[in-house]
């Protein structure tokens, strides 16, 4: 089995590269024939896993947040390649949604944990949702969801660090300034015209990680 491991060396709030050479040698000792590939500029992700789809590679497997998650999954969405997700991200939602383990007091090497979740495990198709064009694997947001994601970022490792907190700030910072967009929704049969402070389209059933929508 041949596979990528696209890596985001600026994801997430800790530097997680010291964990690559453990995830290697266990995809090494399970049969995969994996290269390293590391990101050095936004879109590269996306470029590597269109170069994977077309070398006919079984899998990618990505080590960053949800961004570079996306970014994968527009290189290879509609294709036959499976995506391993180890997260090396601030929220981690994907993962999250999938059970993996993510950093905690119980999980200081998350990567290695996941890795060794993902090897045994089976392969799914899921559907994807498209807005403005690309493809999204958990939601497309309007209104304070996308005011909030724009605030978010860049951000430096050392915010990364604060988790929810740099998020609660910003949602509050962004709702006190909001007054709505005028919205048009069509809904199967139904019309909705209304102004909105948000609106959520999910292919995931955790918002944020932490709300069941």
């Amino acid at each position: 089995m041949r596979s990528k491991l696209i890596v985001n060396p600026k994801s997430g709030p800790w530097d997680i590269r010291r964990e690559l050479p453990v995830v290697l040698n266990h995809l090494e000792e399970h049969g995969w024939q994996t290269t390293l590939h590391q990101t050095e500029r936004a879109g590269e992700a996306t470029k590597l896993a269109k170069q994977a789809r077309e070398e006919g590679l079984d899998a990618v497997f990505v080590v960053g947040g949800d961004g570079t998650i996306n970014e994968v999954v527009n290189g290879i969405a509609e294709s036959s390649v499976a995506l391993g997700v180890l997260p090396g991200g601030t929220g981690n939602v994907w993962a999250k949604e999938l059970g993996l383990p993510t950093r905690s007091p119980r999980h200081w090497l998350p990567l290695v944990d996941a890795v060794r979740a993902l090897v045994p495990g089976s392969t799914r198709r899921i559907d994807l949702g498209i807005a403005n064009g690309r493809y999204f694997l958990q939601w497309a947001g309007l209104g304070l969801d996308a005011d909030v994601t724009y605030a978010m970022e860049p951000r430096t490792r050392r915010q990364r660090r604060l988790g929810t907190l740099t998020y609660i700030i910003a949602g509050i910072s962004a709702a006190a300034n909001l007054v709505g967009t005028r919205v048009r929704i069509f809904i199967d049969e139904e019309r909705i015209y209304r102004r909105s402070i948000l609106i959520v389209i999910s292919n995931s059933q955790l918002y944020g990680g932490k709300v069941s929508m």
